[in-house]
């Protein structure tokens, strides 16, 4: 945390982190993201999971 009355540097401090290191939402991410909770609902996804345990532990044998 930083605290400054310093308007210059506050103004300088704002700027290097928003929309630099946060910026806003991406509507492509959301999107994103919608679809893949949606496709995570189906329940084959469950069964595909075990599967993909199943097979790494053989591998590690």
């Amino acid at each position: 945390m930083i605290l400054t009355n310093d308007e210059e540097l506050a103004k300088k401090i704002n700027s290097a982190i928003f929309p630099g290191i946060q910026g806003g939402p991406l509507e492509h991410v959301v999107a994103a993201k919608a679809v893949s909770f949606k496709e995570v609902l189906d329940p084959a996804v469950k069964e595909y999971a075990a599967n993909v345990i199943k097979n790494s532990k053989a591998m590690a044998d």
